[in-house]
């Protein structure tokens, strides 16, 4: 009974992005018509494109000041006021780069404006946005436009990150890969990212799990990985499959001393080279089984695709890899 209280949780989720999703579609595709029959010498007419614009982006300065801590009252109308300014000056000149989607170059707009704003206050340094900065081989224009994407709630941003994390981790969970490769992806891929020890942009850490395993034996590492991830995306039904099971409770293939691979201690056998080995080799495999059980959910795999930015270790398993052609249509 609680686990279909759950599902249907979930689903009333997903139906409330999908809403959300089509009503910003909507807007951008109303104020494109606008914009295209604007009559530019009608100041009327032009007010209300702007109060149409103003509508669909001021949202995000206000959000995001709210979470940096500043009082909206004392600087949102100040970035606003400015952004709005030069939305009006690219209607009048008609310098756009993108007349197709005028909505999203106005966001843009707003958007830089709100940057501006935290560059003066000391937040961001004085730089090209196209200047590498080392995240993931990012610009920096690029890692902004990966912390602040359209103006989401937190709490919806994180459940959506759970939901696909849950088919990811049924795709290594139910596999037919050896345990100790299978806990080396899922402790330095998954379990490393639910906890925040590494940021987005990094796909794993080797030594974050290798460290994390030590001293522990496969057995535990499977229950507490279990354990953690059951907990972390409030889901029961993530289990370690039979196969996973049967193959613990038999012997190892390594000569380690012990009867039963359960009983291995992990680090004293696999070393953080090896588990850094297992991860390359395993994520090719893990993007087609986790695309295999999206399928299944295709509002959820359209809203990944809109809002999973390029820089973030979901990205390829959303968008698949081009040179894997995994990529879902």
């Amino acid at each position: 009974m609680v686990m279909k209280e759950k599902e249907q949780e979930r689903t009333a989720y997903i139906e409330k992005l999908v809403k959300m999703q089509l009503k910003r579609r909507n807007e951008a595709a109303v104020i494109q018509i606008k914009y295209e029959n604007l009559d530019r010498s009608d100041e009327n007419d032009v007010s209300e494109l702007l109060i149409m614009l103003d509508k669909y982006c001021s949202g995000h300065i206000i959000s995001k000041l709210r979470r940096c801590c500043y009082s909206q009252l004392d600087y949102a109308e100040d970035i606003l006021q400015v952004a709005r300014m030069a939305a009006y000056m690219c209607i009048k000149t008609e310098k756009t780069s993108d007349k197709k989607n005028f909505a999203g170059y106005v966001y843009r707009i707003y958007r830089n404006k709100m940057y501006d704003f935290f560059r003066s206050q000391g937040q961001l340094e004085e730089t090209s946005m196209e200047t590498a900065k080392g995240k993931g081989g990012l610009t920096l224009g690029e890692t902004l436009e990966a912390e602040e994407r359209e103006p989401w709630l937190d709490e919806e941003r994180i459940t959506l990150y759970k939901r696909i994390l849950t088919y990811i981790c049924r795709a290594i969970m139910e596999s037919k890969e050896y345990p100790p490769k299978s806990l080396a992806v899922i402790f330095a891929q998954i379990i490393s990212h639910i906890h925040g020890a590494i940021p987005a942009y990094k796909m794993s850490s080797a030594k974050w799990a290798f460290e994390v395993m030590s001293g522990k034996n496969v057995g535990l590492l499977g229950r507490e990985s279990e354990q953690s991830i059951q907990k972390s995306l409030n889901d029961d039904l993530l289990k370690w499959g039979d196969l996973f099971i049967s193959q613990i409770n038999d012997r190892p293939k390594e000569d380690c001393g012990e009867e039963f691979l359960r009983d291995v201690i992990y680090t004293n056998v696999y070393s953080q080279k090896q588990i850094d080995k297992w991860i390359s080799n395993y994520r090719g495999g893990m993007i087609k089984r986790t695309q295999k059980y999206m399928r299944t959910d295709k509002e959820l795999l359209d809203l990944a695709k809109e809002y999973i930015f390029k820089g973030d270790f979901l990205y390829n398993i959303v968008n698949g890899r081009k040179k894997d052609e995994t990529s879902i249509r």
